[in-house]
C-alpha cells in the first residue's frame, strides 16, 4: 500500500475544555481555525480510489479534504465531522478490506468516529459513523494500520495510559471488534507521548511510544503465540530527547524511528538478524543553515517521486525537507516540497475582531478575538467564536504579558489539548505585520474555588509584570480539574511561556 502521510511527532497535548471566571472575568472558551499564508494543518495523505493523492486535515470541527490530478489540486472541500465534534488535531487514514479511502477522528465525546468512500454511492462518502471507544476514554489521535488478516486495525492511547485496539470483522456482527487494552511500558508513557505503528520485517505490526523513561518502547503483533502481541520492551533514545516518535519504513523495507532533540533529528533504524536488532540511535540531519526548529517533524513516502521524505518546521512556519536517496544518503534542505505542494488553506470570513493570530502544537493555528467588557465581564458570546484575548492584558508579540482563554470542552473548544504543552516547547505568533515565537517554562493548577483563591488566580494569570527573566510574556489558560483533565469550573490550567 502507498501511502503518503504527514505526521506531528513532538510533545502532544491532551484534550481540555472550561468555564473560566478570574476575579470577575467570566471567560468561556471558544475557536476559530485560521487558514493563513503558512500552512500550519497536518495533513494526511493516502491515494485514493483513482490512485491519486488525497489529503485530509481538521479545521475547527470539520475534516477538510482536496485531491490532487497531473500535477494540480482541487479545491478545498468539507467532509463535515462528528456531531459531539473532534478533539484530534489530524485525520487518521487507511485503506478498508475492499480497498477504499477511510478516516478516524476522535470525537469530543471521547469515542471514535470514522467515514469512508463509497465510490459511485451518491456523494461518494458514507458519513460518519461512531466505533465506541475505550471504557476510559481517548487520548490523544487515532492511528490505524493493515493486520496480518489485511484488515483495518485502529490505536489509540487511553486516559488510563494503556494502550487500546479494535480491528475490522467484515461480515462479523458489527464488522468491528470490541476494545481492549494492550497494555503499557513498565515506565508509563511520557506525558505527550502518542502511540505510532508500523509494519516490521515479517509484515506484522510493530506499536511505539515515548515512555516516562526518556526511552522508546516497542510491542509487535506475533498472531498464533500466545495473546497475540509481544511484551513492550526498550528501544533506547537519542540522549535528551524530549519529542515523541515518528515511524517510517525505509529502502530496505525496515522501520526506520525518527525523533528530535534541541535542534538535530536522530534516527534508529531496524536491522533484522544483525546483532540487537537495531542500529542504536544516531544524528541524522542538523538544522538548515541559520534556522530553528519548531520542535514538529513529519514523514512522507511520495510515490510520486518514490522518496523518503522528512518534514521540518522552522519557528517562522515555514516547511523544510530532506529526502532519502537510493545511495542511502539525505538530500540538502529545501523549502520546494518535491511534489504536489498543498495549496494554500482560503481564509475563513472575517471574524468581529483579530488583533492577532497564533499557532500551537497539537493545538493549531486561531484567530484571536478582541475581548470585550459588559458590565465587567467578558462577553461570553466571544468565546463561542474564537480564542479570546483579555482586555487590559498585552497584546501580542509586545511588551507585558498578553494573556488568552478559551474553552476546553465546550465545542469547538480550542484549548482542548492545553494539558499537553510542557516545558521546552514553542507558540508562534503574529500581530499588525509582527511575527514573534514563545517558549513554554511553566505549567500550573491555580485553585478558584473561592473569592481569595480566585483573586489570587487572576493576579497570577493577568499580572503585567515581568517573570522567569522577560518583560515579553504570553500566558494561556482554560478550566481544568487538579490532574489537568476536563474539567472543573474550581481550577485553572496556567500555561507561562516567554518571548525568544
Amino acid at each position: 500500500m502507498n501511502v503518503r502521510s504527514w505526521r506531528v511527532l513532538v510533545v502532544s497535548a491532551a484534550m481540555v475544555t472550561g468555564f473560566v471566571t478570574l476575579s470577575g472575568i467570566s471567560a468561556v472558551s471558544a475557536a476559530g481555525p485560521l487558514g493563513t499564508s503558512v500552512d500550519h494543518y497536518p495533513r494526511t495523505t493516502g491515494l485514493n480510489t483513482t490512485g491519486n493523492p488525497e489529503q485530509f486535515w481538521i479545521q475547527g470541527n470539520q475534516v477538510m479534504h482536496l485531491f490532487g490530478s497531473n500535477g494540480a489540486w482541487s479545491v478545498p472541500s468539507t467532509l463535515s465531522g462528528p456531531p459531539a465534534g473532534i478533539s484530534s488535531v489530524e485525520v487518521g487514514y487507511d485503506l478498508n478490506y475492499v480497498g477504499n479511502p477511510e478516516l478516524y477522528v476522535v470525537s469530543t465525546d471521547g469515542s471514535v468516529w470514522h467515514d469512508f468512500a463509497t465510490p459511485g454511492r451518491g456523494s461518494g462518502w458514507s458519513g460518519w459513523g461512531t466505533l465506541g471507544g475505550p471504557a476510559p476514554g481517548v487520548y490523544g489521535q487515532v492511528v490505524v494500520s493493515r493486520n496480518y488478516l489485511d484488515n483495518q486495525e485502529v490505536y489509540v492511547l487511553g486516559r488510563d495510559q494503556q494502550v487500546w485496539h479494535s480491528f475490522s470483522t467484515p461480515g462479523l456482527g458489527s464488522g468491528w471488534s470490541a476494545w481492549s487494552p494492550l497494555g503499557a511500558p513498565a515506565p508509563g508513557i511520557a506525558p505527550g507521548g502518542d502511540v505510532h505503528v508500523s509494519r516490521n520485517n515479517v509484515n506484522n505490526q510493530e506499536l511505539y511510544v515515548s515512555a516516562g523513561d526518556g526511552q522508546v518502547w516497542h510491542s509487535f503483533s506475533t498472531p498464533g503465540i500466545g495473546s497475540g502481541w509481544s511484551a513492550w520492551s526498550p528501544l533506547g533514545s537519542a540522549a535528551g530527547a524530549t519529542g515523541d516518535v515518528g515511524v517510517w519504513r525505509n529502502w530496505s523495507g525496515n522501520q526506520e524511528m525518527f525523533r528530535v532533540t534541541g535542534n538535530t533529528v536522530w534516527h534508529d533504524y531496524a536491522t533484522p538478524g544483525v546483532g540487537s536488532g537495531w542500529s542504536g540511535w544516531f544524528p541524522l540531519a542538523a538544522p538548515p543553515p541559520g534556522v530553528s526548529l519548531s520542535g514538529w517533524i513529519g514523514l512522507s513516502d511520495d510515490k510520486d517521486i518514490g522518496q523518503l521524505t522528512l518534514w521540518a518546521g522552522d519557528t517562522t512556519g515555514h516547511n523544510w525537507n530532506t529526502m532519502l536517496t537510493a545511495s542511502n544518503a539525505w538530500t540538502p534542505w529545501t523549502t520546494t516540497p518535491p511534489a504536489l505542494p498543498p495549496p494554500p488553506i482560503p481564509a475563513p470570513p472575517p471574524a468581529v475582531l483579530t488583533p492577532g493570530v497564533i499557532h500551537v502544537p497539537f493545538i493549531g493555528d486561531w484567530q484571536v478575538i478582541e475581548g470585550s467588557l459588559a458590565g465587567g465581564v467578558v462577553n461570553t458570546s466571544q468565546f463561542n467564536a474564537g480564542v479570546v484575548h483579555m482586555p487590559g492584558t498585552a497584546t501580542l508579540c509586545s511588551s507585558g504579558n498578553s494573556v488568552l482563554g478559551a474553552h476546553r470542552t465546550t465545542p469547538p473548544a480550542p484549548f482542548r489539548q492545553l494539558d499537553r504543552l510542557t516545558t521546552g516547547m514553542v507558540i508562534s505568533a503574529s500581530q499588525n505585520g509582527v511575527d514573534c515565537s514563545y517558549q513554554v517554562v511553566e505549567s500550573h493548577i491555580d485553585y478558584v474555588g473561592t473569592a481569595a483563591a480566585a483573586t489570587d488566580a487572576a493576579n497570577d494569570v493577568l499580572d503585567q509584570s515581568s517573570r522567569f527573566g522577560s518583560d515579553h510574556r504570553l500566558t494561556l489558560f482554560a478550566c481544568s480539574k487538579p490532574d489537568r483533565t476536563p474539567t472543573s469550573t474550581m481550577y485553572r490550567l496556567v500555561v507561562q511561556l516567554v518571548q525568544l
